[in-house]
């Protein structure tokens, strides 16, 4: 798309706020954000890098470093925007059970669905549902909503 015009920009900045689930038997909760940076490759891909802040659930606390590649599309006139992203989170963990507290830095994958509605010509809220997928029984969903401006 051609750069300029309202709803197509090429990059974008945005900041998220919402919760984050530990998938575990009592399903602890916490306030986690978000600041991600996107750009947009072509109509239907793009990229972008982000660091997440999933907060201090009561058995782990983790945030990190999110890259993720992006398949989307925007519907009703460049309004709504759907997409799917996937990609490595680099993360460091602090773990709360099980004895002393302890950091480890890992790499866990993130897959992320995401909506958008166009509120002004530069201006999206966005809403979107993370899965932290892990190797060490702590996987996360964190639910956000925030606002997104493109240029």
């Amino acid at each position: 798309p051609a750069a300029g015009r309202a709803g197509e920009g090429r990059q974008e900045i945005l900041f998220f706020y919402g919760q984050t689930i530990l998938n575990s038997d009592t399903s602890e909760t916490a306030d986690a954000y978000e600041i991600a940076y996107r750009r947009r490759i072509s109509p239907h891909w793009s990229w972008s890098a982000g660091y997440v802040n999933e907060g201090s659930p009561e058995k782990v606390r983790r945030d990190g470093v999110s890259l993720q590649a992006w398949l989307d599309g925007y519907f009703l006139e460049r309004r709504l925007r759907l997409g799917v992203g996937v990609g490595p989170y680099a993360t460091r963990v602090e773990h709360y059970e099980g004895g002393p507290d302890r950091d480890d830095v890992r790499l866990s994958g993130r897959v992320t669905l995401a909506a958008g509605w166009r509120l002004a010509p530069q201006w999206m809220a966005h809403f979107t549902w993370n899965r932290t997928a892990t190797s060490y029984h702590r996987d996360t969903d964190v639910l956000a909503a925030g606002l997104g401006f493109d240029w």
